[in-house]
């Protein structure tokens, strides 16, 4: 089912031009890349290399692991973003959720990346903190809710621990003091 799902995902076109344009050259590049870091990652692995591996080298293996994830993270927090906004029409039948035969933005979350509910929630909610806000008649990328969260997250220095722990309270904190107050 899983590899049905994915099959009729790329092989359809289904968004405008403005959703669809690069895509083949970021897939073919992220396809690269998933290709390369899981040769590594397997020959390092099936062995004893981490077991052999200095104190230091083991270190320097698990700063640079986290460093991956939170590079990895922003991609996905990003692009869940983006799925949330070709999610939000109000008829129903123009939603990309709809369209790839989902009922909502965490079922097609939990689909593409095979992670559970949980994990999909927490991808959407720190989307809604630090995506950009589209303007949908100039099609122009706005601020997003929390830059200075969205800035470290594109410079690598946090994640999803990190942008759920700050954003909570500040978003929550918006209910009760301006913007420009929370920030």
């Amino acid at each position: 089912p899983q590899i049905c799902f994915l099959a009729s995902i790329w092989g359809s076109d289904v968004g405008t031009p403005r959703k669809n344009r690069g895509m083949e050259s970021l897939v073919d590049i992220l396809d690269d890349l998933q290709s390369q870091v899981s040769e590594v990652v397997g020959s390092v692995l099936s062995g004893a290399g981490l077991h052999g591996a200095g104190d230091g080298e083991l270190a320097h293996v698990v700063r640079r692991g986290g460093d991956l994830l939170r590079v990895m993270e922003a991609l996905l927090v990003e692009a869940v973003g983006e799925v949330v906004e070709r999610s939000q029409s109000p008829v129903r039948d123009e939603r990309l959720t709809t369209r790839l035969g989902c009922h909502n933005v965490s079922e097609l979350v939990q689909r593409l990346t095979r992670c559970a509910p949980q994990t999909a929630a927490r991808l959407e909610r720190s989307a809604k903190a630090v995506a950009p806000r589209w303007d949908g008649f100039t099609g122009q990328a706005g601020p997003a809710r929390l830059p200075a969260m969205r800035q470290a997250m594109l410079d690598g220095e946090t994640g999803v621990d990190g942008i759920l722990a700050v954003a909570g309270p500040l978003l929550g904190a918006a209910d009760r003091a301006s913007r420009e107050q929370v920030l």
